[in-house]
């Protein structure tokens, strides 16, 4: 027999390949938990049948929900359904559970979840909303205190908390805590209430990455509080602008992010419905920022991702398509944006950068240059980037987005399991 070690890196080798999984269930009882083990790391249950499929398997064989360490769970529409009501006794059996994924989902349905919220969630320690959650601000800090040792929060676009009545914190049943093990955080920027709820409870000097999703100038105002107590620790910064003017005032704050290494710029366009074919000319202009920024000696990486203009879900009709040639011209003036990274990599010999487009029409992600063939008319003949600092640039295109990926989301072969505008 081969020792235990084969067998475990075997099975691990086969994580992604659920037949050949069951095959191996089948060959022998010690392969057999192996392959369960892999099978049942990851559930969804995203509709009725897949609720009804759950509870049937763990009805048979209660001793698979020690398996699950991700789950996702939720309803396609806010219609009551049975999984309101027993979400608490899956997560009762999944109790090693390290990573939640809530989408839609009536949390509060019944009358008991809040006296045993604590018991729910033992081992979580990553937790995203994902679908639409609108909970009174006492109800939505009860929540986060189940988790105890919660090192991610990633609330959607359709999260909502109401504030408490008269705006004051002070009389809500939930006393802000004095320990925190939260280390990334992400949230759309013009939920004020949210980022007041947050910075109530929570302490964020354990913080080290932030992302915050912009969809219009004014948003900045809305978490400038919380802008100002994360900037002392964080480390790594993802934000989704619309503009370039929102980078220029976070950077700007009077709380200077001293530690800050990674610099993440995503356009809108990538997330939102709202797809503009100027938007990625923006990026150019918060580079220029940043070249003039003060404390841009500090930055490591700065990632820029962007969509190819007329490939959103959702395109302006023709009829207001101010570029002649949107549909077939690359986005960008990519001239003065290669010459503008070379100024920044010059001035900084640690800085390096990375390119994300999303390329609808590619099968696959690839690695590619500013100098590639393949773009046609748009391509650089030449890159002042790739003469002075060749390895210091790396450009990706791919056909899909998966905001859920790695922090601040990346490029896949593959359409993402939640809709990325839940993300």
């Amino acid at each position: 027999m081969l020792p235990a070690e084969i067998q475990d890196e075997i099975v691990d080798q086969l994580s992604g390949e659920p037949r050949v999984l069951k095959a191996c269930a089948l060959t022998c009882h010690h392969w057999a938990r192996r392959a369960q083990r892999s099978l049942f790391r990851t559930v969804s249950i995203l509709h009725g049948s897949h609720h009804k499929r759950v509870k049937s398997m763990l009805k048979a064989h209660p001793g698979l929900a020690q398996f699950v360490r991700v789950l996702s769970i939720g309803k396609p529409d806010p219609e009551r359904a049975e999984l309101d009501v027993e979400w608490p006794e899956l997560l009762l059996m999944m109790d090693r559970v390290e990573e939640l994924n809530v989408g839609t989902l009536n949390i509060f349905s019944r009358g008991d979840v809040r006296e045993r919220l604590k018991t729910y969630f033992p081992r979580v320690r990553m937790l995203r909303l994902l679908g639409t959650h609108s909970l009174q601000c006492d109800d939505f800090l009860q929540f986060l205190a189940a988790f105890r040792s919660l090192s991610l929060l990633h609330l959607s676009d359709q999260v909502q908390v109401t504030p408490p009545i008269g705006g004051s914190m002070q009389h809500l049943d939930v006393p802000p805590t004095t320990d925190s093990t939260l280390v990334s955080l992400t949230l759309r920027a013009a939920s004020g209430s949210t980022a007041a709820c947050l910075l109530y409870y929570l302490p964020l000097r354990t913080l080290r990455r932030l992302q915050l999703k912009f969809d219009k100038l004014d948003s900045s105002l809305d978490c400038s509080g919380l802008l100002r107590a994360a900037a002392p620790t964080v480390e790594e910064l993802v934000l989704r602008l619309p503009s370039y003017q929102l980078l220029a005032i976070i950077l700007q704050s009077p709380v200077p992010f001293a530690r800050l290494r990674r610099l993440h710029l995503k356009d809108a366009g990538l997330e939102v419905s709202a797809v503009d074919y100027r938007y990625p000319a923006w990026m150019l202009s918060a580079l220029s920022h940043i070249a003039r920024w003060e404390m841009r000696a500090n930055l490591r990486e700065i990632v820029l991702s962007m969509p190819l203009p007329g490939t959103g879900p959702y395109q302006r009709p023709p009829e207001m398509v101010e570029l002649p040639g949107a549909f077939a011209d690359f986005p960008f003036p990519w001239v003065s944006l290669d010459m503008t990274m070379a100024r920044l990599a010059q001035d900084n010999e640690d800085l390096t950068f990375t390119v994300n487009i999303r390329y609808p029409t590619l099968d696959k992600v690839k690695q590619t240059t500013l100098t590639d063939p393949d773009w046609g008319h748009s391509r650089l003949r030449e890159s002042r980037m790739e003469e002075v600092r060749p390895h210091a640039l790396r450009v990706f295109v791919g056909p899909h987005w998966d905001a859920l990926a790695g922090f601040g989301g990346e490029l896949c072969n593959t359409r993402p399991r939640f809709r990325t505008a839940l993300a």
